[in-house]
């Protein structure tokens, strides 16, 4: 009975998940401060993962106004960050960190995570609808993600390089 407990829960996340990726709707832009964006995902994680998964959040040294559908774009940071703290439950102690910035232009989102990395074989297909490289993954997660910055005309990419320190996979989000 458990393990068709287990399938019909993992049906269930994949058919919540499939809903939510084809009925995406059109992000509602205002302005939004870049900081309190930050600060609102980090309580959202933190009530999932505090005590099992250590935040690092740093924060833009000024105000920074960006046009954003907050619910969407902190669906997209959630889901990156949701990622990363899995990876790193395997590599103590886990740690992930989420990062906001003006750079060159643009607001620079990033998130990094202190777990295995991703296989050089699998960066390619991370971002596809469906494929998931994790158990119970539904391959949702980093797609959804990635077409709701799209949607925000702006680009979501796993970068070749992270940061120094204990970081091994960083994504950043370019808006």
């Amino acid at each position: 009975m458990q393990r068709s407990e287990r399938r019909a829960d993992g049906l269930d996340r994949f058919v919540r998940g499939y809903r939510d990726l084809a009925r995406l709707p059109a992000p509602d832009l205002r302005p939004i401060d870049l900081g309190e964006l930050l600060r609102e995902t980090a309580r959202l994680f933190d009530a999932r993962w505090a005590g099992r998964v250590a935040l690092e959040l740093s924060l833009p040294p000024e105000r920074i106004m960006v046009r954003l559908d907050r619910g969407q774009m902190e669906q997209a940071l959630l889901n990156l960050l949701n990622n990363g703290a899995e990876a790193a439950l395997e590599y103590p102690p886990p740690h992930v960190k989420l990062a906001g910035a003006w750079i060159d232009g643009a607001v620079r989102i990033t998130v990094q995570d202190n777990g295995n990395g991703i296989d050089a074989a699998q960066r390619e297909h991370i971002f596809e609808p469906f494929v998931s490289f994790k158990a119970n993954g539904n391959g949702i997660g980093l797609s959804l993600a990635r077409q709701i910055v799209r949607s925000h005309g702006g680009t979501l990419a796993l970068e070749d390089e992270t940061a120094p320190g204990p970081w091994t996979t960083l994504f950043c989000i370019r808006l």
